[in-house]
């Protein structure tokens, strides 16, 4: 193969890795953004602020990831809601140990003397 050729040639392969490089740097800059707010509200939803949502800006796997993130904060904040009027209605001590149990046979073996219904069954229904 001639020099000039050969020259050429390594030319035309700097100049596709580059265009791919730049490329890939413009296409991970488009998904970092999300990453940032998600973590952060993540924190804040640890530290127990249940008020945490993350914006949706696209239908791809990031946007799902935020979706679901705001359906698992909901549905804290729903479990706090039921929690905290359960509390109202019973002692601190039967609500914690109705809550930790995971069925009617737990209620049982606490010496509990009925059986206690599962609060699915209280929950309003969600619009859809």
């Amino acid at each position: 193969m001639p020099g000039w050729l050969s020259g050429l040639f390594g030319v035309a392969i700097a100049l596709v890795v580059a265009i791919n490089l730049a490329g890939a740097i413009l296409i991970s800059g488009s998904i970092n953004p999300a990453a940032p707010s998600g973590e952060q509200m993540a924190q804040r939803v640890q530290s127990g602020d249940l008020s945490a949502s993350v914006s949706v800006e696209t239908q791809d796997e990031v946007g799902m990831l935020a979706r679901t993130f705001n359906t698992m904060t909901e549905g804290l904040r729903e479990r706090e809601r039921e929690r905290d009027i359960f509390g109202r209605v019973v002692s601190p001590e039967v609500r914690e140990k109705l809550l930790t149990a995971n069925s009617n046979s737990a209620a049982r073996r606490a010496g509990w003397p009925c059986c206690f219904p599962t609060f699915a069954i209280f929950r309003p229904r969600r619009k859809r």
